[in-house]
Order: C-alpha cells, then sequence, then structure tokens
C-alpha cells in the first residue's frame, strides 16, 4: 500500500517481487509450485508471444478456461502488453459464449482443450471475428471448426524470441472486462481498470 499510485501495476509489482524475493512460492496449483521469479519469467515468455501475434494495447483477449496456473500467467501476460483479459464462465457455449466474444470485441480466444468443442457451438460469423485461438494442452486429435485465422498450440507462445515485452500504462487503464451472472438477462460487461486489482487486493490485508 505504499507503492505511489502510478506503481500499482501488477507487472510492476511481479517484477519488483522477482527481483527481490525470487525464491519465495508465489504459486502453488495441485502438485507445481511455481516461485515469484518463475512466474516473472514464464508470464514475459507468453507476453512476448502475445506481442509476436501482433496483441495491442487495449485490445481484447478472452480466455476461456478451468481454475489453473495457466490461466493466472495469461492474465498477467496480457497485464504486461496492456491488453485487456476478458476471462469467460467455462459452461458457457453457443449464443452466451458467443455474446460475450462479441460484446467484448475479443480477436484472440486461450481456451482448454478440454472446453475447445464449445467453439463448434458459436455461429460462423462469431468464428471468422477470431484472428487467433491458442489451446492449452495443444490441437491434435481435436475436431476444431474452420473460421478463426489459425489455432496454434499455446506452449508456442513461449517459444517466441522478441524483445522486451512490457507495455507502459498506469492505474486507469483497463485491465479486464468481466461479465455478471446475467441473472436479468445476458451477462453485462463490467470494466475494471489496473487500480482496481491493487484495491481489491488490499481488502485481504
Amino acid at each position: 500500500y505504499r507503492l505511489p499510485l502510478e506503481g500499482r501495476l501488477l507487472p510492476t509489482i511481479l517484477t519488483a517481487q522477482a527481483r527481490e524475493e525470487g525464491d519465495r512460492p508465489y504459486l502453488t496449483f495441485r502438485n507445481r509450485t511455481w516461485t515469484f521469479r518463475e512466474t516473472h519469467e514464464t508470464v514475459r515468455a507468453i507476453a512476448r508471444g502475445l506481442r509476436g501475434l501482433g496483441v495491442q494495447k487495449r485490445e481484447s483477449v478472452a480466455l476461456l478456461l478451468p481454475n489453473s496456473a495457466d490461466f493466472v500467467f495469461s492474465w498477467y501476460a496480457c497485464a504486461l502488453v496492456g491488453a485487456v483479459f476478458v476471462p469467460i464462465n467455462p459452461s458457457y457455449i453457443g449464443y452466451l459464449l458467443e455474446y460475450v466474444l462479441g460484446d467484448a470485441g475479443a480477436r484472440g480466444l486461450i481456451v482448454d482443450r478440454d472446453l475447445a468443442s464449445a467453439l463448434a457451438t458459436l455461429s460462423a460469423e462469431a468464428l471468422l471475428r477470431l484472428k487467433w485461438v491458442a489451446v492449452i494442452g495443444g490441437t491434435e486429435g481435436l475436431d476444431l471448426p474452420q473460421g478463426p485465422g489459425r489455432y496454434f498450440d499455446y506452449a508456442a507462445l513461449s517459444r517466441v524470441s522478441g524483445p522486451d515485452p512490457e507495455v507502459a500504462t498506469d492505474f486507469r487503464d483497463l485491465q479486464s472486462i468481466m461479465y455478471t451472472s446475467g441473472t436479468t438477462g445476458p451477462s453485462k460487461g463490467v470494466m475494471l481498470p489496473n487500480a482496481h486489482f491493487f484495491g481489491s487486493s488490499m481488502v485481504f490485508l
């Protein structure tokens, strides 16, 4: 909470923690633990891949994922390049999924292979709006519908070389569009800036 307002950014905090407490455990999922340094390196590698795809600041990237370490890494990588991450309820298919993708203006999608069958429930128009789909777990053996510009294995994002991927952002920049439960109709997109994620974490201190 002593950070100046302009430093209250997820990438800035992660970089500082990797530098100062790199060997300290940060994230544990199932039987695997990542330190701050490993998380920092993983996130920057994925962010380089996003930049290599041409993802721009304020561009929406949708995540159709279960709870996982890859969800965290993808979220942080989006923040690093200034993209807007759009988490989608993993149970959504058909109209509900199509609505969120269209409303958020997502042109890229990161999806777990166990959820990739949801793509077959989208209209041809919705599929054509996707420039790329990265599949966690790879595409081999999947029956994927035509339409998106390209499908590829999510792991390939981490193998892209290039300059430092970080894009300058500030506390007012949009970090996420999160969709409500939609009890009175389609889910409503709630626009959350970088400052929200810092402020909400303070509630638990």
